[in-house]
């Protein structure tokens, strides 16, 4: 038999694109940090020195890989360059590696390659790799029992590039890891989710291999025979193997395991002759290779358990052994003094020494106590210090060995110690012990080659390695691993299979392949055998010899005439015409021939030494003693067909390439060194075919299926074949002639030979049985087309008359039988049952129609040939065509003798099972059908139809039997049960209780069917059941479904929200970023006025108001008039006095600024943040001329802290979603060396909205170092505000470096500013927050009286410090109330009772008078407490402490006196925060009511206040009226914060009019002399300033009218006349002003306890008097705020369009809530309540889908929502205008009423059709076909405009391709242009509308199909069909009887009428 050929094609030259790339490239370029020392210069010169005898100097390491790109990097690769191909997602990528440089690209076949990224690194590149590492979702110690590196967690896709000692790790996400490695690496492995690394060996280590090599080779017999020892390196060998989880991990050594379970050994690899040759990820496999054995070993990689790690690092004697408490103290009993501790350690070099996935258990526990200092590395080692130098390791350096020896090899090893937590310079270091360092890898061992008898092979040494190892499959699921032993020129095939639990591995025999290279290709290799030609295999099966098109034909003489000059010793390169290559041009991404070098690949050096006279000996190679278990394929078969082809020119075979779409690319290397790049064919073109070959892998046996597999697929790629052409013919012959037939004598192949009508000397080429001629040859030649068309061309020419035949028309075919010994003659039942399944799953495809008539042709031969009358008759009744093909039909080959002989398999049905037929009967009549056999994995759709209709017509909930009960899988024996029927029993299982139609469409979702696009693939009967369940879920889904469930049913404004995580802040970046209007002029609030704005507030123009209100960039205007008695001079004077009066006002309103524009920015990376100047200058009208502050006196450094809140508040801008590192936040800083306050005040900001932690550590030191005050102030608040509540160590050590009470008492004293230290202990507080930790609550108290010390600033400004330190103790206890354990013996509230009342002090303990032994010569206050400075922190630290507690001592000490003797003993200002304090302590009896603030008052107080003029006149008042007054004003004022504090962000309206009485109250105090002359106007001043911002907290983010007006008032108050409004007036209005706006009114009030603390600090009611006021208040604690702002937004979008848009919204609260409401019901875009006070929020109303959030369910979803800038989507209903078009909803009725009665219309106008829907699609549809005018269209538009009607009103458009579907059968049935299978689809769907509405399963308001539309189709089917009975009894007569003829209408008919088959078998 001849041996059979296949063609490549698209043969290209290959020029590596990174080899063009890098001819441009710069190189390597070194940058110059510093000047290199002497030494150094010495040091840096030896770095460049290697003594490796290996490496080659002077030449260039130069390699490339190749791989498909998988389509989760498409998204990432689309942003470096081109956009998405042309391939489904998958690109060709490059890694292309020259010296120190690694260029990746990517491309396709059909696209020019692209530029990903290059890499230079300063040392050679050892390889550069693709791999992938895990962050895990947990960070606790991993399960124990779970040995799988498949690690749930976030998967990050790398680019590695390896040097000697440095692993540089580039992610697709832009992150990039530099890990450094504490040994030289030789080579790298990619496992799955992990690197493997071997160590390079010592000059000793070498040495020693090659000695065991020596001895075993020579001694092999005796060695083999005996138990002797082979020598060893020493008594404490390293491993040379590591692993490496994660580049933030360590570097830990793998250990291996061996022997069987009663008798397993765990040991580190540390045997020098071991080398990995080959890893895998999936399955995670490890081939290494023993140089002294001369064998290969497969180890399966795990995760190592802690008892083998215990075992390997000698702690535990057995795996059986217990796991000891304290393995690096070992007690007595171990029975040895073993030191466990090392004499090196692999170094950290992760970043703090953070490890990701480095759990506590295992790390050996270490003496406690000690010190700890970095280890050196494993370079450091002597034995390592040989390749570098002699010099010996320096003493001292690492720990002495204990003189007992270690257990275990690799007990030296030892995990990296973690830093000293001490940070002070200590001149002393302790040295501990190191912990032991435990693996994290284990292998074990699988398999080995044998060793007996092999003493060749030990001979060989190094030589008898594998140069190739790859694992293969093949098309009926054989599993090998193969693997390319070069000096034998064998490619060993090792075969192996999963076990029946798939637990472990079966390995089988090994068969050999003579090969000399070879490549993987989807489910195959091609291989170069011994003659140089390339040969395709199929696990160990030969497929076919490969015909590289281009390549010349050499002869059958001996190869070696036809080498190359390049291995018979020459030097002449061929040219392409010499090489038959002329014809190539340069390819699309590639190089020209010309140009074409000899490239490097990227394999083995050692693999590319050919040795032509070896090969030449093993020709024909003879299995050696140790092969006698393996099988030798000879190679020695003659080829009779074409000649060798590539003989002689392919000399290697580089790489292979698979991708998406099936194509598989190779690289081949010619002799001459040219590289070309060719595509092996592919298996089919055809679905259905491939769905053929499934069927037959499935059902016979696995060496016919793969005989099946090489014959189709050898056949399809002959040479010659045109690939464009149909499969089908191709496949019949192949099929039949598999079965036996022969094919020339055969009808079918004939109808079918696609070469029919052309010449048979130009047809396609095929194999000929012989080259005898017969007579059928000739009658066949003479009953052709070709010989009519060449007799009507030619005859009048020639004169020859026409021959005719006796046979005219019908060619004389001899009988013939089928050849029983054919592979396929005894399984053709088999055969055709299989086939007829895939036939019937393919009618279910409306894409794969075309293709099943010629299908049904074949199946239609073999169906009559075996006398199957049911099948013959259902394939004719679906195409009544086929008649003429029964009639034609010639004897059948096969005679009823062997038709007896025939098996026939136990699943074989005789009546042909019809899925149209067995649905229908399931919908009619579900008791009288049984199960429908089904193919696993071929006929996955018929298993999925029958399915979902069950679950649909069944109301039992689906179970365990469902699938077993109406699906019967075919097993056949020999083939392992499919997996996806243990999946579909789960999916079935996991169903849950609830309506059938819910079942459904979740079943779907499990099933596969994820989107619409799946389901519009399925045929028109099938879906529509599919789609009523996805209508009757749409108007209310449950709320727990998974994702893509309501992307099915049409939700898609569910589907985006819940898939919001996964575009992450894209999203809320592309928001952001359309919301950004660049005017002109920068203002810092460019983007307030955006769509968001227009949306909530579009009647007015506020947004522009505040944005003026807040302007600081622009000069003011000076509207000053001069009088005629007032000189110029001094009138320029009067105006710069007016203008400073203004600026007090400008330099407060950045703090305003901050406030409004919230996280509304996102930076540009490459671009610094826009700081709007602060314009502290003038414009006087008319003649706009300048005025700035030249001529009067003003403060030094007014504007200091004015440019720090100009700082912050453009800081504040930036988004907390935006991306910013370390690199952005230092390019922003000043160009000059100095620091300035703005900087300082960004640098807060960052830290404010958790941003500063991206700034490294080396930063925030330089910026500390600068000594700038205000940059210090900003890092230690903001640093401490982000990490609140985490007592972080390192930043405790940062704050306590500023505080020195912190600091041991010994400590050098630092001179730290005081406003530093005042900013430090509020970070403390900041840092412990809620923790009640009893030493920095204890320090902080005493803080709080801390006497004066030496320094001014320490003597003249304590109050501000006293103030931080009472916040700082109210966060750290906030709401604890004295019941924390360890603090009820501190007498924490005796303490602070009296510090705010005063008395004598308490005597200082022993540390406190050493540290303030130091104590101020300014200041001597005596022995009472100083209540001036400790008062004002020491009642809000009370009154935090007891937050919430209903304490009544508490609350009785902070009341404010009822008497005038004992009010006169409290300032005024301190009755305010009294009474704060004691609303804080009463927290849930605070009340949004005038009565609840009156009872704060006493008495006397509401008696007196404000009334001299009432009792001026009555002597028997003795009262004091200013101290009455003044006590009102701040009684009430504190009472008035209180409730601010409590409805902050709540929008209470009983909140709202209490405040705005008061505030209306307290302006009309200043507008009348008789008042507020007895409190004072800077009192009632500072009092309504607090109740102002306590307004605009309640009314928080809702851009309130009102309040609004009123800030503007107060605002205006500037001039002489208002000399008591001060700077700090100016910053309280500009704050309650933009509290309205918060964050562009996306932002909101927290009242959880964390925020009511931040609030307290950020609104302190002592207001600052000039702009650098900081005396009691740090005005830096204003921006505290940001703490408590919460976003509270909820923004609806239209799910279609993306637009914002109007919706309303019933919000149900949980009962209890502040607001005493149920309901609240609110229009948005608006604020929401809180959500912990929410209990369900709904969307509601007419004009959109309803979507819920509840507690129950998807609370999380309302939460996610919230992050993402809360961005609701919504879906808008058919026939509803949004509320912005139509704000009443006049239009909307309007447009129902035009549909409520249209029976009388038979067409429907677009406008109608405008108001349901803007659909372009649907638009052009009715203009199209529902609105024709002419009387021959008026019946299809009448019923067309029924159709759109329908679908559109009812919103269920995807129902009109069924409506069309409909029509198209109906209109088929007269013009006979319809098939069979679509009248059963309309069979189907009729039935299913009939069950619909007997069995009320739907909502009996919403109909499926139009029951009069459906009564018009079945009506006109009806009519067609009985006439045509009436017309044509006779052919109803002449079908029953058996006689077949071509009528569609007879056949529509019998399905229609669900007539049975004639025959008696059915």
């Amino acid at each position: 038999m001849p041996e059979e050929m296949i063609s490549t094609c698209h043969t290209l030259e290959f020029n590596p694109f990174g080899k063009r790339h890098i001819d441009h490239h710069p190189g390597p370029i070194h940058l110059q940090t510093r000047e290199l020392r002497g030494q150094d210069k010495l040091i840096k010169g030896f770095s460049n020195v290697s003594i490796d005898d290996g490496q080659r100097q002077g030449t260039q390491n130069e390699c490339w890989k190749l791989r498909a790109a998988p389509g989760a990097w498409a998204g990432s690769l689309n942003e470096c360059g081109a956009g998405t191909g042309a391939g489904g997602g998958l690109y060709e990528e490059e890694l292309y590696i020259n010296n120190s440089t690694v260029v990746w690209s990517k491309g396709s076949d059909c696209h020019t390659k692209k530029l990903i990224k290059s890499f230079t690194v300063e040392s050679p590149v050892i390889d550069a790799f693709w791999c992938t590492f895990v962050l895990p979702e947990s960070l606790s110690n991993p399960n124990q029992d779970n040995v799988s590196l498949d690690t749930k967690g976030k998967i990050e896709e790398c680019v590695c590039v390896l040097e000697s000692t440095i692993l540089n790790v580039y992610t697709s996400a832009g992150k990039e890891y530099i890990a450094s490695l504490p040994f030289q690496v030789s080579r790298c492995w990619v496992s799955m989710n992990c690197l493997l690394f071997e160590r390079k060996l010592t000059p000793d280590e070498l040495s020693l291999a090659n000695v065991l090599q020596t001895k075993m080779a020579t001694d092999t017999s005796d060695l083999l025979s005996s138990n002797q020892t082979l020598p060893s390196a020493s008594n404490q060998p390293l491993p040379i193997l590591f692993s490496l989880v994660h580049p933030l991990d360590e570097v830990a050594p793998v250990i291996c395991r061996t022997g069987g379970t009663g008798n397993s050994k765990v040991s580190y690899i540390n045997e020098t002759c071991q080398s990995i040759v080959f890893s895998s990820q999936e399955p995670s496999l490890v081939m290494t290779y023993d140089s002294t054995l001369g064998t290969h070993t497969i180890w399966k990689i795990r995760r190592a358990k802690v008892q083998e790690g215990y075992v390997a690092i000698g702690v535990m004697d057995s795996l059986s052994a217990t796991i000891p408490q304290h393995p690096a103290t070992p007690g007595p009993s171990s029975g040895s003094s073993s030191d466990f501790h090392s004499q090196f350690t692999l170094s950290s070099h992760s970043p703090s020494g953070f490890s990701p996935l480095r759990v506590s258990m295992s790390r050996l526990a270490s003496p406690a106590g000690q010190s700890k200092s970095m280890s050196p590395s494993l370079s450091q080692l002597p034995m390592f210090n040989q390749s570098y130098s002699g010099s010996p390791l320096p003493a001292g350096s690492y720990m002495t060995q204990s003189p007992s020896q270690t257990r275990s090899p690799a007990a030296g090893i030892a995990r990296t110690p973690v830093a000293s937590n001490n940070s002070s310079s200590i001149a002393e270091t302790y040295v501990e012990p190191a912990e032991p360092l435990l693996p994290e890898l284990c292998m074990e061992q699988l398999w080995s080659e044998s060793v007996i008898g092999a003493r060749a092979s030990l001979r060989e040494g190094i030589s008898g390695k594998t140069s190739k190892v790859f694992l293969s499959k093949d098309p009926i699921g054989q599993c090998y691993i193969c693997y390319l032993i070069p000096s034998k020129n064998h490619l060993r095939c090792l075969k192996f299979e999963e076990s029946n639990d798939r637990s472990q591995l079966i390995f089988g025999a090994v068969s050999i392949v003579p090969a000399r290279d070879v490549a993987k290709l989807k489910n195959c290799y091609l291989i170069l055998d011994l003659s140089f030609n390339l040969v395709l295999y199929t696990g160990i099966t030969k497929v076919a010899k490969v015909h590289v098109p281009g390549l010349p034909m050499s002869s059958l003489s001996d190869s070696s005439t036809h080498l190359s000059p390049r291995f018979t010793g020459g030097t002449i390169t061929p040219r392409l015409s010499d090489i038959g290559l002329s014809h190539l041009g340069p390819a699309v991404g590639m190089g020209r021939l010309s140009d074409a070098g000899i490239i490097t690949s990227s394999r083995p050096a050692s693999s590319m030494d050919i040795r032509f006279s070896d090969e030449v000996n093993l020709l024909s190679p003879v299995p050696t003693e140790s092969m006698s278990n393996s099988q030798i394929m000879d190679e020695s078969s003659h080829f009779t067909g074409l000649q060798a082809i590539t003989s002689g020119l392919v000399a290697s075979i580089k790489d292979s390439v698979l991708l998406a779409d099936g194509k598989t690319f190779v690289v081949l290397e010619l002799a001459s060194g040219l590289l070309i790049k060719t595509r092996i064919p592919e298996l089919t073109n055809s679905k259905i075919i491939m769905k053929c070959l499934g069927a037959c892998r499935s059902v016979l046996p696995r060496d016919v299926a793969l005989l099946v597999f090489t014959r189709w697929y050898s056949m399809r790629n002959s040479p010659g074949h045109d690939n464009n052409q149909s499969d089908w013919p191709l496949f019949m012959q192949c099929i039949l002639g598999l079965m036996g037939y022969d094919i020339a004598k055969l009808q079918l192949t004939r109808q079918c030979d696609p070469n029919e009508s052309l010449s048979p000397g130009i047809s396609c080429k095929k194999s000929r049985p012989s080259d005898v001629g017969r007579e059928e040859d000739w009658l066949t030649l003479l009953s052709s087309t070709y010989h009519d068309n060449f007799m009507k061309n030619y005859d009048p020419v020639s004169g020859l008359k026409p021959v005719v035949t006796a046979t005219k028309g019908k060619p004389t075919c001899v009988s013939a039988t089928i050849d029983t010994k054919a592979v396929l003659s005894g399984h053709i039942k088999v055969v055709l049952f299989a086939l007829h399944l895939v036939y019937e799953e393919c009618k279910l495809h409306s894409s794969l129609m075309s293709e099943l008539p010629i299908f049904a042709k074949l199946l239609l031969q073999l169906s009559c040939d075996l006398r199957m009358t049911s099948y013959v008759d259902h394939y004719f009744r679906d195409w009544p065509e086929l008649a003429e093909v029964l009639q034609d039909q010639d004897t059948s080959q096969i005679s009823p003798d062997q038709l007896k002989c025939l098996h026939t398999p136990i699943f074989f049905e005789p009546v042909a099972p019809s899925i149209y037929n067995w649905l229908y009967k399931l919908i009619v009549s579900p008791d009288s059908v049984g199960p429908f056999p089904n193919l696993s994995d071929v006929c996955e759709t018929t298993k999925q139809s029958i399915l979902l209709f069950v679950v649909i017509l069944s109301r039992d909930l689906p179970n365990e039997s469902l699938a077993s009960q109406y699906i019967k899988p075919i097993v056949v024996s020999g083939h392992r049960p499919s997996s996806t029927n243990t999946s579909l029993q789960t999916s079935l299982t996991e169903l849950k209780n609830g309506p059938h139609y819910e079942r459904a469409v979740l079943l779907m979702t499990k099933l596969g069917l994820e989107s619409t696009k799946q389901l519009d693939m399925l045929a028109p009967g099938i879906v529509l059941p599919l789609r009523d369940a996805n209508l009757m879920c749409r108007p209310k889904p449950p709320l727990n479904w998974p994702v893509k469930a309501y992307n099915i049913i049409g939700r898609e404004d569910i589907y985006k929200q819940l898939d919001m995580e996964n575009q992450n802040s894209k999203l809320v970046k592309r928001w952001l970023v359309e919301s950004t209007v660049k005017p002109k002029d920068e203002d810092g609030m460019e983007n307030i006025g955006d769509k968001l704005a227009r949306l909530r507030f579009k009647d007015d123009l506020r947004i522009g108001e505040v944005r003026r209100l807040l302007q600081s960039c622009k000069p003011v205007k000076i509207a000053v008039t001069q009088r005629p008695e007032v000189s110029d001079h001094d009138f320029i004077e009067e105006q710069e006095r007016h203008l400073y009066m203004i600026c007090s006002r400008t330099m407060a309103l950045s703090v305003g600024r901050g406030m409004l524009t919230l996280c509304t920015y996102v930076p540009v990376d490459t671009e610094t943040l826009p700081v709007p100047k602060l314009c502290l200058s003038g414009r006087a009208p008319p003649r706009n001329t300048a005025v700035d502050l030249s001529h009067i006196d003003t403060p030094s450094n007014m504007e200091a802290c004015s440019s720090f809140h100009n700082g912050v508040a453009a800081g504040l801008r930036i988004a907390n979603t935006s991306s910013v590192d370390s690199t952005w936040i230092v390019y922003n800083k000043p160009k000059g060396s100095e620091m300035t306050n703005e900087h300082a005040g960004f640098l807060m900001a960052l830290g404010l909205n958790g941003h500063l932690s991206n700034l490294a550590v080396l930063n925030v030191h330089e910026y500390l170092c600068k000594g700038h005050e205000m940059t210090s102030i900003a890092l230690l608040l903001g640093i401490a505000a982000e990490k609140r509540g985490t007592m972080d160590v390192n930043v405790m050590r940062l704050l306590s470096i500023h505080v020195s009470v912190f600091l041991p008492p010994s400590s050098t004293e630092l001179d730290v500013p005081h406003s530093v230290q005042v900013a430090a202990i509020l970070g403390t507080g900041f840092l412990y927050q809620n923790s009640a930790h009893r030493h920095v609550v204890e320090v902080l108290l005493s803080e709080i009286n801390r006497p004066p010390g030496p320094d001014c600033d320490s003597c003249t400004d304590r109050e501000g410090y006293s103030l931080a330190a009472g916040l700082a103790l109210g966060l750290v206890t906030m709401g604890k109330g004295g019941e924390s354990h360890g603090l009820s013996e501190l007498t924490i509230a005796d303490t602070l009772h009296l510090l705010m009342v005063g008395g004598h002090k308490q005597q200082m303990t022993a540390v406190q008078r050493e540290h303030y032994r130091s104590l101020s010569s300014q200041t001597k206050e005596g022995d009472m407490i100083n209540v001036n400075v400790t008062s004002p922190g020491a009642t809000l630290a009370l009154g935090m402490m007891f937050f919430n507690t209903e304490n009544s001592t508490v609350a009785q000490w902070l009341c404010p006196p009822d008497t005038q003797f004992l009010l006169e003993f409290v300032r005024p200002d301190f009755l305010l925060l009294r009474v704060l304090s004691y609303s804080l302590v009463m927290w849930s009896s605070v009340s949004p009511t005038i009565q609840w603030v009156n009872s704060t008052l006493p008495d006397i107080v509401s008696m007196f206040a404000f009334q001299r003029s009432r009792y001026k006149d009555d002597p028997s008042v003795e009262v004091d009226f200013e101290t009455m007054s003044q006590a009102y004003c701040n009684i009430v004022a504190g009472a008035c914060m209180a409730v601010g504090l409590k409805f902050a962000g709540s929008h209470n309206q009983s909140a709202f009019n209490t405040l705005k009485g008061y505030v209306e109250k307290f302006m009309g105090f200043l507008t009348k002399p008789l008042l507020w002359e007895q409190a004072g106007k800077s009192v009632i001043e500072s009092c309504l300033m607090t109740i102002v911002v306590s307004w605009s907290m309640v009314m928080c983010g809702s851009g309130d009218l009102q309040v609004l007006k009123t800030c503007r008032h107060l605002r205006s108050r500037v001039g002489t006349m208002y000399n008591y409004v001060l700077y700090g007036s100016h910053m309280m209005v500009s704050m309650a002003t933009s509290l309205l706006f918060l964050g562009g009114c996306r932002y909101s009030l927290s009242t959880k306890p964390d925020a009511i603390a931040a609030m307290l600090c950020a609104f302190f009611p002592k207001y600052p008097t000039h702009s650098n006021d900081n005396r009691y208040h740090q005005q830096a604690f204003r921006h505290l705020y940001v703490l408590a702002a919460e976003m509270r937004i909820i923004i609806p979008k239209d799910s279609t369009s993306g637009a914002p848009c109007h919706v309303p919204l019933k919000i149900t609260l949980k009962p209890n809530n502040i607001h005493k409401l149920d309901e609240i019901e609110v229009m948005a875009p608006c604020i929401i309540p809180e959500i912990d006070i929410i209990d369900k929020l709904e969307v509601v109303g007419d004009r959109y889908w309803p979507i819920q959030f509840e507690q129950e369910s998807n609370w999380q979803q309302l939460k996610t929502l919230l992050e993402f800038q809360g961005i609701l989507f919504v879906k808008q209903r058919a026939g509803q205008l949004t509320y912005s078009e139509d704000p009443k909803g006049y239009r909307s009725l309007v447009a129902r009423s035009l549909t409520k009665d249209q029976s009388g219309h038979k067409t429907i106008k677009p406008e109608v059709i405008k108001s349901f829907t803007s659909d372009s699609r649907v638009m052009a549809f009715v203009k199209n076909f529902c609105n024709s005018e002419n009387s021959t269209e008026y019946e299809l538009s009448a019923l067309m405009s029924v159709a759109i009607r329908d679908c559109v009103v009812n919103e269920k458009l995807e129902l009109l391709p069924s409506y069309l579907f409909l029509r198209q059968v109906s209109e088929g049935i007269a013009a006979q242009s319809c098939n069979n299978i679509q009248l059963s689809q309309v069979k189907l769907m009729k039935a299913y509308c009939q069950y619909r509405e007997d069995s009320n399963n739907a909502d009996p308001n919403t109909e499926l199909i139009n029951p009069e539309y459906l009564i018009s189709v079945s009506s006109h089917i009806d009519h067609q069909l009985n006439a045509f009975k009436t017309e044509n009894e006779t052919s109803l007569l002449q079908y029953n009887s058996g006689q077949y003829k071509t009528s569609t209408l007879l056949c529509h008919y019998l399905t229609w009428n669900n007539i049975p088959c004639p025959s008696g078998d059915s």
